[in-house]
C-alpha cells in the first residue's frame, strides 16, 4: 500500500504460491513494493513492514548465508532510484492496512492492483493507518 502527502496513490497485493516460508514471503513482497515505488516514479520511499527479522538482516548488510539474500540485493541495487530510502519496522497493528491486503491476495486467490481510488475493505485500516508509529 503507498501513502503520499496527496493521499491514496495505489495499494497492491499478491498472492506467492506454493511458499510456506513466512520470512521470503515478506521479502518477496517487500521487492515488490519497492518495484511498485519504481515503476510509479517515486522519490522518497520508507517501506514500512512488520517483520522484525527481515529488518535486522537488512541491517546487517550483506549475509550470503541467508536464503532472501539474493533479494534483499535486488531491493538494495531498486533502492538506489530513488533520493531517499529506508525500510523501518512498525508493530503489526501500525501495518494493518498491508495485512488487509495479504489478507485480500489469499481470500481471492489472485493478486490486485489498485490506483488512485482505495478498495472498499481498506477504507477503516487506512483511516487507522494515520496513527502509526515506526518503532525505528
Amino acid at each position: 500500500m503507498a501513502r503520499d502527502s496527496s493521499g491514496f496513490p495505489g495499494a497492491w497485493c499478491k498472492l506467492y504460491r506454493g511458499l510456506a516460508d513466512l520470512l521470503t514471503i515478506e521479502a518477496l513482497a517487500l521487492r515488490a513494493a519497492v518495484v511498485f515505488a519504481v515503476d510509479r516514479n517515486y522519490s522518497w520511499v520508507v517501506c514500512e513492514v512488520d517483520c522484525a527479522e527481515l529488518v535486522r538482516i537488512w541491517k546487517e548488510g550483506r549475509n550470503d548465508r541467508s536464503v532472501i539474500s539474493p533479494i534483499l540485493d535486488d531491493v538494495r541495487e531498486l533502492g538506489l532510484s530513488f533520493e531517499s530510502f529506508s525500510i523501518s519496522l512498525v508493530r503489526r497493528i501500525a501495518n494493518q492496512t498491508a495485512h488487509n491486503c495479504a489478507k485480500s491476495a489469499c481470500n481471492n486467490v489472485t493478486s490486485q492492483v489498485w490506483l488512485e481510488a482505495s478498495p472498499p475493505f481498506l477504507e477503516h485500516s487506512l483511516l487507522a493507518d494515520c496513527n502509526s508509529v515506526s518503532l525505528n
